[in-house]
This record gives structure tokens, C-alpha cells and sequence, in this order.
């Protein structure tokens, strides 16, 4: 057997030194990239910070029911706590959130990078206590590594304190069946009590895993019994559900569960129906949105690297057939859960940041599916050595390659991105006032503001899911408006046709069509194709947009006779 000996292998000092490369290599390009794009955010990434402003200002009702609102509850509690080293008020340091937002989506992006860390460390614990420290050590290169920030493409998700809530319930879970111990089972419950108050439906996932730990647990006083002869005894059975659910363990894991989510998530037995009718929408819409299924493996080779992708998928056979050879019942908990939530998915449409949660158990199997085929296949130290350092870098050169390509992207400034190019095209060549028509999702726009504030206030999809529910966020941005204006910044008269334009057929054509038939428009601005409508207007000025996940290239249209003369660029 090749061992590690911590003080004197070198192969350890090797791997602890080659983590600590990796993450400053990494730690380095990530904080390169905390502001990319700003304040163009993201979309969707203004659902969790807006919201963590409206809490921060008093609202703690959370405008919508879809998520918990965990996490924008722990943001607003960075907000207050900068605020008061501040010594700034509420309008003094959240008046900014809707038109220059960078340094709250810095403070929130910091956070969940940092969430990704604490998570890495978990589970670099979870594999030393069951696989032990070669593969913890073995494991740590690419758990440091910042796979999880590849997923998010470097935003705010709730799927990253999801992940970390969710591994501290399966660490809990496993320190519960080896000891049963109550305290484990109380940490298990209020972790899994949080992670419901994070994002409830993936967070559920988890209770298969927490049953199978629970009975794994308490089969072990029943194996004793020599009267009951088999393992699958129908008596044996009986007894097990039985003596299961009698366990005071089990009761006060589920009271704790119960008063961590209602603690991190009130509003959701005080508005029990709502919350309740929110989930059964999610699940109704959310599997037939088209984002691809999740067992294409080919959709996470742009962000994960094919060899990690295609190994770590191979490695969770091996560490099953693992489990049952040995009859591991730690690794058998340990395996349950990424496979019950990959496989809950898996058929249906998912983002790619939903895999979060099961990411870094992930580079944990495939560590050990590494250490064992040198075990198997090598004989010398030196040899199993060169293995190991080989098989992490065919895993971790792709993705080093596209987190420097990241980078090197972002360093090409708003001239790289086409909601930015344009933007400070418009506000060079149109004069305030100008009348311009914002045609497609407006995530994907370039956001102008309309000197119009309650236009401005539906352009700018401040007040979604229920935001306006909170006088003071409502106040603030008219506040904010106000202030705006009368800094003399560029403002427009903007009307926008809110289209899905990509897919096979544009169902807003029509109105598109309609509105320049009706209106003068000095410009239009998008990324559909729409050239056969407006082709009498000339060649428009055109804005590329290429990162790694795709992108939506910009057109600006300018009209055949416009009011005032933009056409000298």
C-alpha cells in the first residue's frame, strides 16, 4: 500500500505546495474578474442582490416565495455592517443600487466566492474522514480550484450558500451514523433546515441521504439479534423502520430542522399558501425552459474541461462499485446524495450553476478513483507519484486555459462587451431626449436610463417579484431618479418590446412592426434579427459580444431621418 506520511513524504509537501499555487493562480484571476462587466450585471443576479438592499432598509418580507431569502438576509447583514463603519444612513448607502450598483455586486460577489471556499473546506474534511488524508490531499488541487466560479461565470448565485449548507448537512449526517451522537443530528437538522430557507426544492434533495445515514445507523444494534438470521428478514425490516422512527434523534434533528427555517424564513408559514402554490410553479415551468438537459455531460465541457467532466462522471461508477465491494456504509451516504440530486435533473431542463452542490464531491471521487488505479496498476512510490501529478494536471489544464482566457476577456474592457460598447455609444452620439426603441430581454441590453421614472422603473426591472411590496425601496429609487436627473447624466425617452427573439419564431414581430410603423424612433437597439424590417435604414453599427458561454451580439439601428444628427461616428 502507498501511504502518505505527512511530515516526510515529499509527494505531500508536493501536493500541499501545489495547492497553494493553484489557489493563489486562481485566488488572483478570480479577484480580476469580481467587477467584469459592471455595473451591466448579470441576469439574475439582481434577484438576490436587490433584494438584500430591501432587507437591509427594514423589508424582511421577501417579495417572492420561489427562493428563500437566506441569502440575501446574510448580504444585508455585509451591508449593514459596512454601512456602520461607514456611518452612512440607509438613502446615503443604498441610493446607488439602481445606477451605479458596482460596489454592492463587488461585496456580494466576494461573498460568494468566499462561500466557495468554505465550502472546499468542508469537504476536503468530509474525504479525509472518509477516504482518508491521501485523498483529502490528493483532492485539495481541485477543490481550491475555482470550478464552482466557472458555473456561476463569476456572479452571485443562491446555488453556491446552497452548496455550502447542504455539505455540512451531509458532514453532520455522516458524523451522526458513526456516533450517534445527538449533537450531529441537531447540526444536521439546522443545516438542513437553512438550505431549505436557501433554495427549498433542491435543498430536499438531500433527505434521502439523511433517511439512508439515520437507518444505516440504527440497523447496526438490530444486526446483533442472531434470531433474526438474514439481513433482509422481513422482522429485521419491521423492527428497523420501526425502532427508526421511534428515535428521539430523529425527532429533535426534525424540530431543529423546523425552527432554523422558520427562523432563516418566517414568510413562509406566515404566507404558507403562497409559498407553498410558488413551489408547485417552479416545478411546473421551470423543467420546460430549454436550457438543455442535465445529462448532456458535452454542456459543461466550456466550463468544467472535458477530462474532469468525463472522469469525474466515470469516477462516481467507480466509487459505487466501491461502496458495495466494501460494504462502506459512509461512502455509500456520501455517494447518495450527488447521485439523487445529478439524476433529479437530469431529464429535464437545468442551468449549469445548479450543480454547485455536487461539484466539489465530485473532484473528491474522482481523487480517489486516481489514488487507487496508481495503487493498482503502479508498484513504485516515485512512479504512483508522477500519476497523481499527471492525472491533476490533464484535469486542471483545460480549465486553468478558460479561466485565463476569463480574464484575458475581461481585460478587453467594455469594448468586449456589447451592452457596454453600445451604451457608451448612445450616450456619446444621442442626445438626451433622444427617442430610442429597446427591442429583446432586457438583461441582454445596454441599460440606458429613461428620464421617465416610472419607465425607468419597468426598463430597469427594479421592482420584480414583488419588490414595490416595500415603501421604502420604492421611495429610494424615486429618490434616486431624482438625484439622477439632476446630475445632468444622459437620459432617453425609451420604449421596450420585452421579446424572446431567439427562439424559431419571434413572437413580438408583430409588434415591432406596429411600433415603427406608428412612431419615430431615432434609434433601435438589438440583438434579434431584424434586418428584413429595417433594411431601408442602411447598414447598422454593429457591437460583438463572444465570451466563452455565448453571447448576444448588439445592432443600432439609426433612423432614415432622424430628428437629430447622430451619424457622425
Amino acid at each position: 500500500m502507498w501511504r502518505f506520511h505527512l511530515a516526510r513524504n515529499p509527494l505531500t509537501t508536493m501536493l500541499v505546495v501545489f495547492s497553494i499555487v493553484i489557489f493563489f493562480l486562481s485566488l488572483i484571476l478570480r479577484l480580476w474578474l469580481l467587477d467584469a462587466w459592471l455595473p451591466h450585471y448579470f441576469i439574475d443576479e439582481n434577484d438576490v442582490v436587490e433584494p438584500s438592499i430591501v432587507v437591509f432598509g427594514g423589508g424582511i418580507e421577501p417579495g417572492g416565495y420561489g427562493y428563500g431569502p437566506l441569502y440575501s438576509y446574510l448580504l444585508a447583514l455585509l451591508h449593514w455592517v459596512v454601512s456602520f463603519f461607514s456611518r452612512q444612513s440607509f438613502v446615503d448607502y443604498s441610493i446607488n443600487i439602481f445606477f451605479d450598483p458596482t460596489s454592492y455586486y463587488i461585496l456580494a460577489r466576494t461573498f460568494n466566492m468566499t462561500i466557495h471556499l468554505a465550502t472546499a473546506g468542508i469537504v476536503f474534511y468530509l474525504a479525509k474522514l472518509v477516504f482518508g488524508w491521501r485523498t483529502a490531499l490528493v483532492a485539495l488541487p481541485l477543490l481550491v480550484f475555482p470550478f464552482a466560479d466557472l458555473l456561476t461565470n463569476y456572479t452571485v448565485r443562491v446555488d453556491s450558500l446552497l452548496a455550502l449548507l447542504a455539505t455540512a448537512t451531509l458532514l453532520a449526517a455522516i458524523k451522526g451514523y458513526e456516533t450517534e451522537d445527538l449533537k450531529w443530528y441537531l447540526f444536521a437538522g439546522v443545516f438542513f433546515g437553512l438550505s431549505v430557507a436557501t433554495k427549498p426544492l433542491p435543498a430536499i434533495l438531500i433527505l434521502p441521504t439523511l433517511a439512508l445515514a439515520h437507518l444505516l445507523s440504527q440497523s447496526r444494534t438490530l444486526r446483533s439479534d442472531e434470531s433474526l438470521k438474514s439481513n433482509l428478514h422481513p422482522k429485521l425490516l419491521g423492527k428497523l423502520v420501526f425502532k427508526s422512527l421511534i428515535s428521539k434523534n430523529l425527532w429533535y434533528a426534525g424540530l431543529a430542522a423546523f425552527l432554523a427555517h422558520t427562523i432563516a424564513n418566517p414568510y413562509s408559514l406566515i404566507k404558507i399558501k403562497h409559498f407553498y402554490w410558488s413551489q408547485i410553479r417552479i416545478l411546473s415551468s421551470e423543467g420546460g425552459r430549454g436550457y438543455g438537459l442535465g445529462i448532456d455531460l458535452t454542456r459543461y465541457f466550456g466550463d468544467l474541461g472535458v477530462v474532469f467532466v468525463i472522469a469525474g462522471a466515470a469516477s462516481v461508477f467507480y466509487i459505487l462499485g466501491y461502496a458495495l465491494v466494501r460494504r462502506d456504509a459512509r461512502v455509500a451516504i456520501l455517494l447518495s446524495y450527488p447521485v439523487i440530486y445529478f439524476l433529479a435533473f437530469a431529464f429535464g431542463s437545468s442551468r449549469e450553476y445548479w450543480y454547485i452542490p455536487i461539484i466539489f464531491l465530485i473532484a473528491v471521487f474522482l481523487s480517489k478513483a486516481i489514488i487507487d488505479f496508481a495503487d493498482a496498476f503502479l508498484n513504485k512510490d516515485n512512479m504512483k507519484s508522477y500519476f497523481v501529478f499527471a492525472a491533476l494536471g490533464a484535469v486542471l489544464i483545460q480549465p486553468v486555459t478558460i479561466l485565463v482566457s476569463d480574464a484575458a476577456f475581461r481585460q478587453q474592457g467594455e469594448q468586449a462587451h456589447a451592452s457596454l460598447s453600445s451604451k457608451k455609444w448612445i450616450e456619446s452620439h444621442a442626445p438626451s431626449g433622444s427617442r430610442i426603441l429597446i427591442y429583446g430581454m432586457a438583461g441582454y441590453l445596454p441599460r440606458v436610463i429613461d428620464q421617465r421614472a416610472d419607465v425607468q422603473a419597468v426598463f430597469g426591472e427594479y421592482f420584480m417579484y414583488g419588490r414595490t411590496k416595500h415603501q421604502h425601496y420604492v421611495d429610494l429609487y424615486h429618490v434616486a431618479h431624482d438625484t439622477y436627473l439632476s446630475m445632468y447624466q444622459p437620459t432617453y425617452l425609451v420604449t421596450h418590446i420585452n421579446s424572446n427573439c431567439l427562439k424559431d419564431h419571434d413572437p413580438k414581430e408583430d409588434d415591432l412592426r406596429q411600433a415603427l410603423d406608428k412612431n419615430h424612433y431615432d434609434l433601435l437597439v438589438t440583438y434579434c434579427d431584424v434586418q428584413g424590417l429595417v433594411a431601408h435604414n442602411g447598414e447598422p453599427i454593429f457591437f460583438p459580444y463572444k465570451p466563452r458561454r455565448g453571447g448576444f451580439n448588439l445592432w443600432i439601428y439609426e433612423s432614415p431621418a432622424p430628428n437629430r444628427s447622430m451619424t457622425n461616428h
